[in-house]
C-alpha cells in the first residue's frame, strides 16, 4: 500500500511523459529458472497503470535479460533509457529494486544525476522517490551503495569457495582433449587408446619438428584427425574427431595439465575504460604470467609429458615468434641459412630475408626505421657470401678437436648450475632445521601454556610452509648440461662430425635441418656492409665470439685468371656503357662465371671489384654535370642548352632531329649534340615562336593587323 504523501510526488508533468519499466536478470540461468522474479518485474507495468500512467505511455525494457548489472557492457536497453531520460521524455523509471537498475556505483549515480536534472521519478517496490528531494536522493544513494557492496560480497563468497576448492585440487573446469573426469571427480587420462595415441603423437611430432604449424601440416598431410570435446552446460562432454589447426595446437602446448600440473589462476578479469569522455568500462579476460599463477599443484594426475618438456615447449614457441624481440623464428625451407639469427650491425635490429629477382637468390635486408618513421633502410647483404663463411665455421666447430677444446666451457657451465643447485639445497636444509626447532618448541610448551603453544603452533606452520615453498622451486632450477647432453649423445655427435661434410652437402639433407644444426652452435651473426667487404661477428651459444671479413664481390679463380677480360673492361669503361662492354665480350667469345654470357650486372660487379671507374653510366646520377665518356648529354642538360623544356627535347629525339640512344626502353635518353647543331635547332625553335607571338599581338592590337596587310600588298 502506497502512502498518500508519496502518491502526491507524482505530478501531472510526470504523467504526461513516458513510464519506463526496466526488467533485468543477471544470467541466462536466472532467466530460465528464476521465473518468479521475472514475473514480479513484469507486474510493475500494472502498478504504473494504477499510479496514473496510460497504457500507451508505458514502455517495458526487457532486452537486457541475461546481462550482469556490474557494468554498462551489453546493456543496450539501459543505455537507451538513459538517452531518453536525458532528452526529458521519461516521467518515471520503475524497477523491482536498485540492484535491477545498476550494480555499479558510477552507473547508479549517473542515473540519479540525470533523473535529478530532468525531474524523473524512480519507483520501486518500497516507494516513490523524487531525486530532486534531498531525503529521497540520499536514500537512493544509500541503496546504490548497498547494491554495489552486495555485489562485492557475493563475488567474494563465490571466489573464496572457488579458491578453497582449487587449493584442494577439486575445483572442476573444462578439460583439454586427452583427459576426462572419473566417477569421483578426479582427472584421469582418457581411457580411449585412440585418443591417448593421438595426443602422444602430437607431442612427439612437436619435439621432432619444433613448430606448431609444422605439426599442423604433418597432421593434415597424413589425414590425421584430432579428438575434440564439445560441452553442453556441464564438465562432462562428448568427443568428436576434427582436423588440426594452429589455434588448437598452441592451446595444447600451453596447457600445463598435460605435464600433470593442476593450475588455477591462468587468467583474470580486468576492467578497461572504453571512452575517456563517458568513462564507459568493459570487462576483459587477460592471460596471467605463469609466475603469478595463484595455485600450482604438481603431479596432481597422470601426465603425457614431463614438466621439463612442457617448459621447453613454451621456450621453443617463444623462440619461434619472428616479431618477438628475443624470438628467432622457426626454421623454414628457405635457402637463407641464417634466417632469424642475423642482425644488423648498424642499428642492431634483426634482418629479414627476401628473395628478389628472377633467380630468387636470398638477401639479408634491414628495414631500419621504415616501419616507425618511414625513413629508408640500413643495408642489404647477399646471403650467399655470408652463408658460405658461416657453413665453414660451423663445420670446423663440430670437429672432434674443437669439441674437446670446448670441454672447458662445458665444465664452466656445469659448475655454474651446480653452484645454483647447491645454494638451493642449503636453503632447504636451513628451512628444515628451523621447522624441526619450531616443532620441538611447540611440543615442549603444549602441556604448560596453551596461549604460548598456540603462537608456537603458528610459527611451526609458517616454517613448514616455507619448506614447502622452497621444495616447489626445485623444478624451476636450471638443468645441468650433463643431464641435457648425455655421454651417449656426445658420442653420437662425434660420430656425425666424422662424416658431417658429406651429410651437409647431401641432396637428401633439407635446408631446415642445416639451420637447426647451425643454431645449436650459433646464437646470432652481426653483419656490417663496407665498400668491398662484409664484416661478420659470429656469437656462439657458449658465449664466445668470432670476427671475420668476407669479400662483398668474389669470383672464382678461373674468372680472376682472365686478365684480358679485365684489360678490355679497363679500356672500354671510359667511353662505353656496361651493356656495350658485355655485348663486346660476348661477341669475342668470352664467358663470365658459371660459364654464362656477360650481362650488364656482371660487368658492374667486375668494375666495382677491380675498382674501375664508370665513364658512361646507364642512368643519370644526381650531381653529375657535363657529358659522359662518349660525349653524350642527358635530356636535362640539352634542355638547358636549347632553352626549352625536357618534353620538347623528347619530341625532337622521337622525330629524329636529335641523335639520342637509350639502353633500355624505360631508361634515360643520352643525346649527341655539338654547338652548330645547338644553334640550328635553337633558331628553328625561335622561328616557330615568332608567328605565334605575332598572332597574339594582332588579337590584342587590330591596327597592327591592318599595317601588316598593307605591307603585304605593297610587296
Amino acid at each position: 500500500m502506497v502512502h498518500p504523501n508519496e502518491i502526491a510526488k507524482i505530478q501531472r508533468t510526470h504523467l504526461e511523459r513516458l513510464a519506463y519499466v526496466y526488467i533485468r536478470q543477471s544470467s541466462f540461468y536466472q532467466v530460465q529458472f528464476n521465473t518468479a522474479s521475472t514475473a514480479r518485474q513484469y507486474n510493475l507495468a500494472d502498478r504504473a497503470k494504477e499510479l496514473g500512467w496510460s497504457e500507451d505511455r508505458i514502455i517495458v525494457v526487457d532486452q537486457d535479460q541475461g546481462q550482469s548489472g556490474a557494468s554498462l557492457e551489453g546493456r543496450d536497453g539501459f543505455k537507451a533509457m538513459l538517452k531518453e531520460i536525458l532528452l526529458g521524455r521519461v516521467g518515471a523509471v520503475f524497477s523491482l529494486e536498485a540492484s535491477r537498475l545498476a550494480r555499479d556505483s558510477s552507473d547508479w549515480h549517473q542515473l540519479i544525476k540525470l533523473c535529478t536534472t530532468r525531474n524523473t521519478l524512480i519507483i520501486d517496490e518500497l516507494g516513490i522517490h523524487n531525486p530532486q528531494v534531498f531525503d529521497d536522493r540520499l536514500l537512493l544513494s544509500i541503496k546504490g551503495t548497498l547494491s554495489d557492496a552486495e555485489l562485492h560480497l557475493i563475488a567474494s563468497r563465490l571466489n573464496g569457495g572457488r579458491l578453497q576448492r582449487a587449493r584442494e585440487g577439486k575445483f572442476r573446469f573444462l578439460l583439454p582433449v586427452g583427459y576426462v573426469y572419473d566417477a569421483t571427480g578426479a582427472v584421469i587420462i582418457d581411457p580411449s587408446p585412440e585418443v591417448q595415441q593421438t595426443v602422444r603423437l602430437f607431442f612427439d611430432q612437436f619435439d621432432r619438428l619444433g613448430s606448431a604449424m609444422a605439426v599442423v601440416r604433418y597432421f593434415r598431410s597424413n589425414q590425421l584427425l584430432l579428438p575434440s570435446r564439445f560441452y553442453e552446460g556441464s564438465c562432462h562432454a562428448n568427443r568428436k574427431m576434427s582436423p588440426m589447426n594452429q589455434s588448437r595446437a598452441r592451446k595444447m602446448l600451453h596447457s600445463p595439465l598435460y605435464a600433470g600440473m593442476y593450475v588455477y589462476g591462468q587468467s583474470r578479469t580486468d576492467v578497461r575504460v572504453l571512452s575517456t569522455e563517458s568513462l564507459e568500462t568493459v570487462n576483459r579476460r587477460v592471460i596471467v604470467p605463469k609466475e603469478e599463477w595463484a595455485i600450482v599443484i604438481r603431479d596432481a594426475h597422470e601426465a603425457y609429458i614431463s614438466e621439463e618438456n612442457y617448459r621447453r615447449n613454451l621456450e621453443r614457441l617463444k623462440d619461434n615468434l619472428t616479431r618477438s624481440p628475443d624470438g628467432r623464428g622457426a626454421p623454414n625451407r628457405g635457402l637463407a641459412l641464417l634466417q632469424g639469427i642475423v642482425r644488423c650491425g648498424v642499428c642492431g635490429r634483426g634482418m629479414s630475408v627476401k628473395y628478389p629477382g628472377k633467380h630468387r637468390h636470398p638477401i639479408y635486408i634491414c628495414s631500419g626505421e621504415r616501419a616507425t618513421t618511414g625513413s629508408g633502410g640500413c643495408q642489404f647483404i647477399a646471403a650467399t657470401k655470408v652463408d658460405a663463411k658461416v657453413t665453414e665455421l660451423v663445420l670446423e666447430a663440430f670437429q672432434p678437436a674443437q669439441l674437446e677444446l670446448s670441454q672447458s666451457t662445458f665444465d664452466r657451465m656445469e659448475a655454474q648450475v651446480n653452484s645454483i643447485r647447491d645454494q638451493w639445497k642449503r636453503q632447504l636444509s636451513e628451512a628444515e632445521k628451523e621447522a624441526q626447532i619450531a616443532a620441538q618448541l611447540f611440543r615442549q610448551a603444549a602441556l604448560q601454556n596453551r596461549h604460548v603453544s598456540a603462537q608456537l603452533q603458528n610459527d611451526w606452520e609458517e616454517a613448514l610452509k616455507h619448506v614447502e615453498q622452497i621444495r616447489q622451486a626445485e623444478p624451476d632450477l636450471p638443468p645441468l648440461p650433463s643431464q641435457l647432453l648425455s655421454a651417449a649423445a656426445l658420442e653420437d655427435i662425434l660420430a656425425i662430425t666424422r662424416d658431417l661434410r658429406e651429410a651437409w652437402d647431401a641432396p637428401t639433407t633439407e635446408q631446415k635441418d642445416r639451420k637447426e644444426l647451425c643454431r645449436l652452435l650459433v646464437k646470432d651473426v652481426i653483419l656490417i656492409r663496407k665498400l668491398n667487404l662484409i664484416h661478420m661477428t659470429v656469437r656462439w651459444q657458449g658465449g664466445g665470439r668470432l670476427e671475420c671479413e668476407v669479400p662483398w664481390l668474389s669470383f672464382p679463380d678461373s674468372q680472376r685468371g682472365q686478365p684480358e677480360v679485365i684489360e678490355i673492361i679497363r679500356k672500354m669503361a671510359p667511353v662505353n656503357t656496361d651493356h656495350q662492354i658485355a655485348e663486346t665480350l660476348n661477341s669475342l667469345g668470352y664467358r663470365s662465371r658459371w660459364r654464362n654470357s656477360f650481362s650488364q650486372h656482371s660487368i658492374t660487379d667486375l668494375r666495382i671489384y677491380y675498382q674501375i671507374p664508370q665513364g658512361c653510366p646507364e642512368k643519370h646520377t644526381n650531381g653529375r654535370n657535363g657529358p659522359r665518356g662518349d660525349g653524350r648529354y642527358d635530356s636535362k642538360d640539352v634542355a638547358k642548352m636549347l632553352k626549352c623544356s625536357t618534353g620538347k627535347v623528347r619530341v625532337l629525339c622521337n622525330t629524329g632531329k636529335l641523335d639520342a640512344i637509350r639502353s633500355t626502353p624505360a631508361g634515360p635518353l643520352w643525346i649527341k649534340i655539338d654547338p652548330a647543331r645547338i644553334s640550328e635547332i635553337t633558331e628553328q625553335i625561335h622561328q616557330r615562336r615568332k608567328p605565334e607571338r605575332l598572332h597574339s599581338e594582332e588579337v590584342k592590337n587590330p591596327s597592327l593587323a591592318g599595317s601588316v596587310d598593307s605591307l603585304g600588298k605593297g610587296a
